[in-house]
C-alpha cells in the first residue's frame, strides 16, 4: 500500500518537475502536452506496482538527462508512453528523436498488456486530430498553372546532339 503510494508521488514528481520554457508555446504544443500528460497519468494509475516503479525509474532516468533542454520533456513523456502502449512510430517529432540520442535506449520494455494498447489506440485517434492543429493542409503535388508570368515563354530542353556513328555499337 505504502509502497504503490510511493511510486505514484514519485512519477507525479518527476511529471511536476520539468524546467518552464520562456517562449510561448502554440496551441498545438499545448495541446499535444495537455493529451501525453492526461495519458501518461492514466498509464501509471493502470500499471501494476512493478510497472509504476519501472515507468518512474525510467522517467526519472530520462529527465536526468534532459535537465536543461527545453521542449524536450513532451518528446520523453512520448517516446515511453510510444514504448509502453506500442503506438507507432510515424507520430514522432524531430524532439523525439532527439530524446532517443540523449538516453541512449530505444526501449524501455518489453512486455506489454491489452488495456496498455488500448489506451494507445485511444492516444492515436487523439493525437491525430492535433497534428491538423500543428500541420498546415499540404499543398498540391501538381501546379494549376504555371508559375512563370503568363508571358514568359516556357523554357526549353536543349536537347542533345545524335552521338556520331562511331560510337554506336554494330
Amino acid at each position: 500500500m505504502y509502497l504503490k503510494a510511493f511510486s505514484i508521488l514519485t512519477t507525479v514528481l518527476a511529471l511536476t518537475a520539468g524546467t518552464v520554457s520562456a517562449q510561448e508555446k502554440t496551441p498545438y504544443q499545448t495541446e499535444r502536452e495537455a493529451l501525453i500528460e492526461e495519458n501518461f497519468f492514466t498509464l501509471v494509475e493502470m500499471c501494476s506496482l512493478l510497472d509504476q516503479m519501472n515507468l518512474a525509474g525510467d522517467l526519472a532516468y530520462g529527465d536526468n538527462l534532459i535537465e536543461g533542454h527545453t521542449g524536450l520533456r513532451t518528446a520523453l513523456l512520448e517516446n515511453l508512453f510510444f514504448d509502453y502502449c506500442n503506438v507507432s512510430d510515424s507520430l514522432k517529432t524531430v524532439e523525439n528523436f532527439r530524446i532517443t540520442t540523449f538516453v541512449r535506449r530505444n526501449t524501455f520494455t518489453f512486455s506489454s498488456r491489452p488495456e496498455w494498447d488500448a489506451l494507445g489506440r485511444i492516444y492515436t485517434e487523439r493525437r491525430t486530430r492535433i497534428e491538423r492543429l500543428g500541420n498546415p493542409p499540404a499543398l498540391p503535388l501538381h501546379l494549376p498553372r504555371s508559375p512563370l508570368a503568363p508571358d514568359t515563354p516556357l523554357p526549353r530542353r536543349n536537347k542533345l546532339a545524335p552521338p556520331h556513328r562511331e560510337i554506336i555499337p554494330r
